[in-house]
């Protein structure tokens, strides 16, 4: 089972050769979606005049169901994130930490592009 990032469904959304193996693990596997993508989804159809609605239905139809984060996620997300930015650089994200917490709550698999998650510690297939 998967939860799907962010820029796995860009990519899906593109068609690129890379969108192409995120619709063939998607299509082949129970896969959920976060609050959270949902609203970089929709940041990402803003900027390149994409139709939000019809990216949210087209998600909404190959997803089990869209996870939201509790009180004990969120105090979760907020760890990894001090703990995975102590002394570095770059930075990772605060909404990665947070899609990662949710998916250690679920016990699910993040399908990404990001090499972010793997950098978190959660499990990941990060798709290169």
């Amino acid at each position: 089972m998967f939860l799907v990032d962010t820029s796995a469904w860009i990519e899906f959304f593109r068609g690129t050769e890379k969108g192409k193996v995120v619709r063939t693990e998607i299509t082949a596997n129970r896969c959920f979606v976060t609050s959270e993508s949902m609203a970089e989804i929709a940041k990402w159809c803003f900027q390149n005049s994409q139709d939000t609605e019809e990216k949210f239905a087209e998600v909404k139809g190959m997803t089990e169901s869209v996870l939201y984060m509790g009180r004990r996620t969120e105090k979760r997300a907020g760890e990894l994130c001090v703990k995975v930015n102590a002394g570095r650089k770059r930075k990772v994200g605060l909404v990665d930490c947070m899609i990662a917490a949710i998916n250690e709550e679920n016990g699910l698999t993040v399908l990404t592009l990001d090499s972010d998650f793997s950098e978190i510690g959660v499990k990941a297939k990060i798709i290169r």
